[in-house]
């Protein structure tokens, strides 16, 4: 399993999300890192989708720690655990 990082961003005036990991292809990915992200003044701040729920993912898939998502127009954290509307589109 390839790690992957994403830490120490600062990630604001987005018009969509600051940070977005999904498992769009439903290969069922794991080991990231997110941690010490600044996520601000986005639509959202993270979205995490099609993980089968609407809570973080279990820590083996994102473990996250030291992020601040905060000040975001619509959400600070939203998770959906299906698709979004693009990827069914795009199929």
């Amino acid at each position: 399993m390839r790690i992957k990082y994403v830490e120490n961003n600062i990630f604001r005036d987005n018009l969509g999300a600051g940070i977005e990991i999904s498992d769009e292809d439903d290969q069922h990915p794991a080991g990231y890192i997110l941690q010490n992200n600044i996520s601000t003044n986005n639509y959202y701040g993270i979205y995490i989708w099609n993980f089968g729920s609407t809570d973080w993912p279990d820590a083996a898939i994102i473990n996250h720690h030291g992020n601040q998502f905060t000040d975001n127009l619509i959400q600070d954290v939203w998770i959906q655990n299906e698709p979004c509307i693009e990827s069914i589109i795009r199929k």
